[in-house]
C-alpha cells in the first residue's frame, strides 16, 4: 500500500474513520466536532486547484464526547452530544434518542449498541 498524503493532527481527543475510508471525524479537547474529508485533500494535493479551503469540514456540533461511524453505511455518523445521540445524515442531524452510554457498534440493520456505566 502506497501513502499518498499525511496529516498532523493537533486535535488530539479522539478520530474515526468511516468504513471506506473517505472521511475522518475529529473530536477536539472541548468536544467540537469536524469531519476531514480525505477525497477532496487528495485532490488538493495532486495540484488540481478544485480545493482552495480547508478541507475539514465544522459540523456545528459542540460538546460531543463519543462518535461511531456506521459499519454497513458510510454515510451515517453516531454522536454522543451531552445526554443525546444523534445520527448524522452527512451533516443533517435525525431526531436525538435521550442517553448517556458509551457507543460499543453502530449498525443500520441491526441497530446501536451502548453500554451504560453505573
Amino acid at each position: 500500500m502506497k501513502t499518498c498524503c499525511s496529516f498532523r493532527l493537533k486535535w488530539g481527543s479522539n478520530s474515526a474513520s468511516q468504513s471506506n475510508f473517505r472521511k475522518l471525524s475529529l473530536i477536539d479537547t472541548i468536544g467540537y466536532l469536524s469531519i476531514l474529508d480525505l477525497d477532496m485533500e487528495v485532490t488538493r494535493m495532486a495540484g488540481d486547484g478544485t480545493n482552495s479551503g480547508e478541507t475539514a469540514t465544522p459540523a456545528d456540533r459542540k460538546d460531543v464526547w463519543a462518535m461511531k461511524w456506521a459499519a454497513d453505511n458510510p454515510d451515517l455518523l453516531a454522536i454522543m452530544e451531552k445526554t443525546r445521540m444523534y445520527v448524522l445524515r452527512g451533516l443533517d442531524p435525525e431526531e436525538p434518542v435521550v442517553s448517556s452510554g458509551y457507543i460499543c457498534s453502530f449498525q443500520v440493520n441491526y441497530g446501536t449498541r451502548i453500554v451504560r456505566s453505573r
